[in-house]
């Protein structure tokens, strides 16, 4: 693959948008940084690392995988596993994780697992108040603090839930319910182990839009890498990746001709085609062939034609300065994940999390 197809990413826009988050909240609050998913798809230990600079006070990951390649990586601060498997938990305990208490069942394997090994394990309760992923309801906390109690090696400083929609308006009243519930059982909790414990409820929406419930520590993932889930809020935050190719061919067809597979577009009248060097393979949405696709070429829009292909896919160039070799950008501040994520119908997180591995990732 071409050095000219990469994933840039900017630094000083992390930087920008870790200041911002930072500036929303009372400065006795924490920030735990969301890394997963290799650092929502571009180099999760250069920019856990970058964030360990700027001064994030923890680590969030999905797997215990994650959290070892942060130790390895020399990364101190506390990391938080959310969904620990039962065959990784040996390796995570030995490695100082902190452990999301899901269900009963994983806490009783965590259990086992630090009686085993002798040693002690910073975990959260996790309750479940109507997102109904991970976590405990209610009616199981009391089952929970027996095996806390019984356990001493189960150090439990925190308390998280997940908000169901933080970014909706609509739905203000379910999440303040939800806000309103884990209130309710921290007190309980606080209550019943005898001292304080601290609590983590917001996402990045959940920052730009409950700040009232920043309460200790808030999680913010999405919103490091530029994204709101709100237009306005959008404006205050930097896009931080940038995704470019290049130009590899161009070529003139005739009225009628066809171009990609299946036939799904073919020209009303003579045009000019290049090829871009980056496909499917690498996480372009293969949905986009048959939307208004457009990226940039010297600053001037040119629409996708047909079907995306596996490594490649065409643009139509008629009539614009485009050359072989041409940088194209997908997308970036310039044109953000946002725009191209709607027309592929889906989300940003989910087009910049896909992002192939065969793509550079190049920091600047």
């Amino acid at each position: 693959m071409s050095a000219s197809t990469r994933l840039e990413v900017s630094i000083s826009a992390l930087t920008h948008n870790y200041q911002y988050l930072r500036s929303q909240l009372d400065p006795s609050t924490q920030f735990m940084a969301v890394v997963k998913a290799n650092a929502y798809g571009t180099d999760l230990i250069k920019l856990s690392k970058c964030l360990d600079e700027l001064g994030a006070d923890s680590f969030c990951v999905a797997y215990v995988e994650e959290g070892l390649a942060l130790r390895e990586a020399k990364i101190t601060k506390p990391i938080l596993v959310l969904h620990a498997q039962l065959d990784t938990l040996e390796s995570g305990v030995e490695a100082g994780l902190d452990f999301s208490l899901y269900s009963l069942a994983f806490t009783e394997a965590l259990t086992k697992t630090a009686q085993k090994l002798k040693q002690k394990t910073a975990v959260h309760i996790n309750l479940n108040t109507g997102l109904n992923r991970l976590g405990i309801k209610a009616f199981e906390l009391d089952e929970m603090l027996q095996l806390i109690d019984g356990n001493p090696q189960l150090q439990c400083e925190w308390m998280m839930t997940h908000l169901a929609a933080s970014e909706d308006v609509g739905l203000r009243a379910f999440t303040l319910d939800q806000i309103e519930q884990f209130n309710a059982q921290h007190r309980l909790v606080s209550k019943r182990l005898g001292r304080p414990v601290k609590r983590h409820v917001l996402n990045s929406s959940g920052v730009h839009n409950y700040p009232e419930a920043s309460f200790e520590c808030v999680r913010s993932g999405i919103s490091l890498h530029g994204y709101a889930n709100d237009p306005l809020i959008d404006k205050k935050l930097i896009p931080i990746s940038s995704l470019y190719s290049s130009i590899s061919a161009i070529r003139s067809i005739e009225a009628g001709e066809s171009v990609s597979y299946n036939r799904q577009f073919i020209a009303q009248k003579p045009m000019r085609i290049a090829t871009v060097g980056i496909g499917h393979g690498d996480g372009i949405p293969r949905s986009l062939g048959s939307s208004d696709f457009k990226v940039l070429v010297n600053n001037q829009e040119a629409s996708a034609v047909g079907m995306i292909c596996m490594d490649l896919f065409m643009i139509d160039v008629t009539g614009l300065k485009a050359d072989v070799g041409d940088t194209v950008l997908l997308f970036g501040p310039a044109q953000s994940a946002e725009t191209l994520s709607s027309q592929a119908e889906t989300i940003a997180y989910e087009l910049i999390t896909g992002i192939g591995p065969r793509i550079p990732r190049v920091f600047v």
